[in-house]
Protein backbone atom coordinates (compact mmCIF):
# COMPACT_ATOMS: atom_id res chain seq x y z
CA UNK A 1 0.00 0.00 0.00
CA UNK A 2 1.48 3.07 -1.50
CA UNK A 3 -1.16 5.68 0.09
CA UNK A 4 -2.80 6.95 3.34
CA UNK A 5 -6.41 6.48 2.83
CA UNK A 6 -8.80 9.35 4.39
CA UNK A 7 -12.47 8.14 5.82
CA UNK A 8 -14.18 9.06 3.16
CA UNK A 9 -12.22 7.23 0.57
CA UNK A 10 -12.54 3.96 2.99
CA UNK A 11 -15.48 2.44 2.47
CA UNK A 12 -17.13 -0.56 3.05
CA UNK A 13 -16.68 -1.66 -0.83
CA UNK A 14 -13.21 -1.13 -0.24
CA UNK A 15 -12.27 -2.98 2.96
CA UNK A 16 -14.02 -6.01 1.71
CA UNK A 17 -12.99 -5.95 -1.49
CA UNK A 18 -8.73 -5.51 0.03
CA UNK A 19 -9.79 -9.03 1.69
CA UNK A 20 -8.93 -11.01 -1.42
CA UNK A 21 -5.32 -9.03 -2.41
CA UNK A 22 -2.73 -10.92 -2.06
CA UNK A 23 0.62 -10.41 0.39
CA UNK A 24 3.06 -8.33 -1.22
CA UNK A 25 6.43 -9.77 -2.70
CA UNK A 26 9.55 -9.28 -1.35
CA UNK A 27 10.78 -5.79 -2.50
CA UNK A 28 13.31 -5.36 -4.50
CA UNK A 29 17.11 -4.33 -3.68
CA UNK A 30 17.96 -2.00 -6.54
CA UNK A 31 21.99 -2.21 -7.41
CA UNK A 32 22.11 1.84 -7.28
CA UNK A 33 20.36 1.47 -3.68
CA UNK A 34 22.72 -1.28 -3.19
CA UNK A 35 25.87 0.81 -4.49
CA UNK A 36 24.76 3.89 -2.31
CA UNK A 37 24.51 1.99 0.84
CA UNK A 38 28.00 0.43 0.36
CA UNK A 39 29.49 3.89 -0.72
CA UNK A 40 27.93 5.29 2.66
CA UNK A 41 29.59 2.99 4.60
CA UNK A 42 32.65 3.11 3.12
CA UNK A 43 32.15 6.94 3.62
CA UNK A 44 31.57 6.70 7.69
CA UNK A 45 34.27 4.64 8.34
CA UNK A 46 35.39 7.06 10.95
CA UNK A 47 32.35 5.96 12.83
CA UNK A 48 33.27 2.48 12.99
CA UNK A 49 34.65 0.73 16.03
CA UNK A 50 33.86 -1.81 18.79
CA UNK A 51 31.00 -1.57 21.16
CA UNK A 52 27.59 0.77 20.14
CA UNK A 53 27.45 2.09 16.82
CA UNK A 54 25.15 5.04 16.26
CA UNK A 55 25.77 6.63 12.46
CA UNK A 56 23.72 9.17 10.34
CA UNK A 57 22.97 6.52 8.17
CA UNK A 58 21.43 4.04 10.54
CA UNK A 59 19.45 6.81 12.25
CA UNK A 60 17.89 7.62 8.89
CA UNK A 61 17.62 3.92 8.04
CA UNK A 62 15.78 3.30 10.82
CA UNK A 63 13.17 6.65 10.62
CA UNK A 64 12.86 5.47 7.14
CA UNK A 65 11.76 2.12 7.85
CA UNK A 66 9.68 2.95 11.14
CA UNK A 67 8.05 5.78 8.74
CA UNK A 68 7.15 2.84 6.37
CA UNK A 69 5.79 0.38 8.72
CA UNK A 70 3.70 2.90 10.34
CA UNK A 71 2.22 3.87 7.14
CA UNK A 72 0.78 0.36 6.57
CA UNK A 73 -0.73 -0.18 9.87
CA UNK A 74 -2.62 2.84 9.55
CA UNK A 75 -3.98 2.07 6.53
CA UNK A 76 -4.47 -1.29 7.83
CA UNK A 77 -6.54 0.09 10.76
CA UNK A 78 -8.84 2.86 8.59
CA UNK A 79 -10.35 -0.09 6.41
CA UNK A 80 -10.50 -2.36 9.75
CA UNK A 81 -12.24 0.81 11.10
CA UNK A 82 -14.67 0.32 8.48
CA UNK A 83 -15.56 -3.29 9.15
CA UNK A 84 -15.66 -2.29 12.82
CA UNK A 85 -18.56 0.40 12.06
CA UNK A 86 -20.32 -2.47 9.63
CA UNK A 87 -20.02 -5.08 12.72
CA UNK A 88 -21.62 -2.58 15.53
CA UNK A 89 -24.39 -1.90 13.21
CA UNK A 90 -24.76 -6.24 12.15
CA UNK A 91 -24.79 -6.67 15.92
CA UNK A 92 -27.35 -3.96 16.42
CA UNK A 93 -29.79 -5.55 13.44
CA UNK A 94 -28.89 -8.88 15.18
CA UNK A 95 -30.08 -7.59 18.43
CA UNK A 96 -33.40 -6.34 17.05
CA UNK A 97 -34.04 -9.35 15.10
CA UNK A 98 -33.35 -11.72 18.54
CA UNK A 99 -35.67 -9.01 20.23
CA UNK A 100 -38.88 -9.57 17.18
CA UNK A 101 -38.12 -13.40 17.60
CA UNK A 102 -39.18 -13.37 21.27
CA UNK A 103 -42.15 -11.41 21.11
CA UNK A 104 -43.53 -13.39 18.20
CA UNK A 105 -42.02 -16.24 20.59
CA UNK A 106 -44.28 -15.06 23.71
CA UNK A 107 -47.37 -13.90 21.35
CA UNK A 108 -47.51 -17.47 19.81
CA UNK A 109 -47.49 -19.08 22.99
CA UNK A 110 -49.98 -16.80 24.92
CA UNK A 111 -52.27 -17.31 21.34
CA UNK A 112 -51.34 -21.38 22.40
CA UNK A 113 -52.86 -21.19 25.20
CA UNK A 114 -55.84 -18.84 24.53
CA UNK A 115 -59.61 -20.06 24.60
CA UNK A 116 -62.06 -18.94 22.31
CA UNK A 117 -66.23 -19.42 23.11
CA UNK A 118 -69.20 -18.55 20.72
CA UNK A 119 -70.45 -15.35 22.89
CA UNK A 120 -71.34 -12.58 21.21
CA UNK A 121 -69.35 -9.64 21.61
CA UNK A 122 -70.97 -7.12 19.05
CA UNK A 123 -74.75 -6.57 18.51
CA UNK A 124 -74.55 -7.77 14.88
CA UNK A 125 -73.10 -11.34 16.36
CA UNK A 126 -76.10 -11.78 18.38
CA UNK A 127 -77.66 -12.93 15.53
CA UNK A 128 -75.21 -15.20 14.46
CA UNK A 129 -75.74 -19.04 14.97
CA UNK A 130 -73.08 -20.03 18.01
CA UNK A 131 -71.53 -22.21 15.64
CA UNK A 132 -70.09 -19.66 13.44
CA UNK A 133 -69.36 -17.23 16.10
CA UNK A 134 -67.13 -20.29 17.26
CA UNK A 135 -65.71 -21.12 13.86
CA UNK A 136 -64.97 -17.42 13.00
CA UNK A 137 -63.24 -17.15 16.42
CA UNK A 138 -61.28 -20.02 15.53
CA UNK A 139 -60.13 -19.13 12.60
CA UNK A 140 -58.94 -15.73 13.79
CA UNK A 141 -56.94 -16.95 16.29
CA UNK A 142 -55.41 -20.04 13.91
CA UNK A 143 -54.77 -16.73 11.28
CA UNK A 144 -53.02 -14.45 14.90
CA UNK A 145 -50.71 -17.85 15.48
CA UNK A 146 -49.65 -18.50 11.74
CA UNK A 147 -48.74 -14.83 11.58
CA UNK A 148 -46.87 -14.79 15.06
CA UNK A 149 -45.27 -18.13 13.60
CA UNK A 150 -44.25 -16.63 10.31
CA UNK A 151 -42.41 -13.32 12.10
CA UNK A 152 -40.39 -15.58 14.34
CA UNK A 153 -39.26 -17.71 11.33
CA UNK A 154 -38.36 -15.08 9.66
CA UNK A 155 -36.67 -13.22 12.24
CA UNK A 156 -34.78 -16.27 12.88
CA UNK A 157 -33.86 -16.39 9.18
CA UNK A 158 -32.32 -13.03 9.57
CA UNK A 159 -30.54 -13.59 12.54
CA UNK A 160 -28.53 -16.32 10.95
CA UNK A 161 -28.06 -14.97 7.54
CA UNK A 162 -26.85 -11.58 9.68
CA UNK A 163 -24.57 -13.98 11.88
CA UNK A 164 -22.86 -14.64 8.65
CA UNK A 165 -22.34 -11.26 7.37
CA UNK A 166 -20.49 -10.59 10.89
CA UNK A 167 -18.11 -14.06 10.87
CA UNK A 168 -17.16 -12.91 7.28
CA UNK A 169 -16.82 -9.47 8.43
CA UNK A 170 -15.05 -10.63 11.37
CA UNK A 171 -13.02 -12.59 9.30
CA UNK A 172 -11.84 -9.65 6.66
CA UNK A 173 -10.90 -7.53 9.81
CA UNK A 174 -8.44 -10.54 11.27
CA UNK A 175 -6.93 -10.97 6.95
CA UNK A 176 -6.35 -7.19 6.91
CA UNK A 177 -4.26 -7.34 10.00
CA UNK A 178 -2.58 -10.89 8.90
CA UNK A 179 -1.62 -9.62 5.43
CA UNK A 180 -0.34 -6.51 7.04
CA UNK A 181 2.16 -8.12 9.12
CA UNK A 182 3.19 -10.04 6.25
CA UNK A 183 3.73 -6.69 4.21
CA UNK A 184 5.42 -5.42 7.16
CA UNK A 185 8.04 -8.49 7.90
CA UNK A 186 9.14 -8.19 3.94
CA UNK A 187 9.54 -4.42 4.54
CA UNK A 188 11.21 -5.09 7.66
CA UNK A 189 13.42 -7.62 5.44
CA UNK A 190 14.57 -5.24 2.80
CA UNK A 191 15.89 -2.62 5.63
CA UNK A 192 17.88 -5.35 7.35
CA UNK A 193 19.18 -6.28 4.06
CA UNK A 194 20.50 -2.51 3.51
CA UNK A 195 21.72 -1.87 6.76
CA UNK A 196 23.76 -5.30 6.11
CA UNK A 197 25.40 -3.73 3.04
CA UNK A 198 25.67 -0.62 4.87
CA UNK A 199 27.42 -2.23 8.28
CA UNK A 200 29.58 -4.76 6.11
CA UNK A 201 31.07 -1.78 4.05
CA UNK A 202 31.70 -0.17 7.62
CA UNK A 203 33.21 -2.02 9.22
CA UNK A 204 35.21 -4.45 6.54
CA UNK A 205 38.73 -2.81 8.05
CA UNK A 206 38.05 -4.36 11.68
CA UNK A 207 38.43 -7.68 10.71
CA UNK A 208 36.78 -10.79 11.31
CA UNK A 209 32.80 -11.83 11.39
CA UNK A 210 30.23 -8.80 12.19
CA UNK A 211 27.01 -9.25 13.28
CA UNK A 212 24.57 -7.04 11.24
CA UNK A 213 22.30 -4.45 13.20
CA UNK A 214 19.19 -5.15 13.18
CA UNK A 215 16.57 -2.53 12.30
CA UNK A 216 13.86 -1.49 15.16
CA UNK A 217 10.54 -4.00 14.81
CA UNK A 218 7.48 -2.82 17.06
CA UNK A 219 5.66 -4.36 19.40
CA UNK A 220 2.91 -4.38 17.16
CA UNK A 221 4.53 -6.39 14.74
CA UNK A 222 4.53 -9.63 16.30
CA UNK A 223 1.17 -9.55 17.40
CA UNK A 224 -0.83 -12.43 15.30
CA UNK A 225 -4.09 -11.57 16.73
CA UNK A 226 -5.48 -7.90 15.68
CA UNK A 227 -5.72 -5.48 19.45
CA UNK A 228 -8.66 -4.13 19.91
CA UNK A 229 -6.80 -0.64 19.98
CA UNK A 230 -3.80 0.06 18.51
CA UNK A 231 -1.50 3.14 19.56
CA UNK A 232 0.84 5.11 17.55
CA UNK A 233 4.17 3.50 17.70
CA UNK A 234 6.72 5.54 15.80
CA UNK A 235 9.45 5.88 18.48
CA UNK A 236 13.36 5.49 17.98
CA UNK A 237 15.14 2.79 19.61
CA UNK A 238 19.43 3.34 21.62
CA UNK A 239 21.95 2.30 19.17
CA UNK A 240 22.44 -1.28 18.38
CA UNK A 241 25.68 -3.00 19.43
CA UNK A 242 27.73 -4.60 16.75
CA UNK A 243 29.72 -8.08 17.84
CA UNK A 244 32.83 -8.52 16.16
CA UNK A 245 34.01 -12.37 17.01
CA UNK A 246 37.75 -12.93 15.49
Amino acid sequence: MNTTLIRGETTIARAMSDFQRKPAAPLRYPLLTRIGDWSAGIHDQAFAHDGELDTPRLQALRHEFATRLEHERRDTLALIAVLDERLAELRASQAAAQSEEAVAEVEGAALERATVDDRPVTLSETYDAAEHRLNRRIRGRDAQRAAASQRQQAARAAIEHIQGDIDRTTAARQSHWTLMLVRCHHILGLGNRRAATYTRSLTRRLGGRVLTPMLYAPDWLTEQQLPAFAAPTFAVTPPVSILRTV
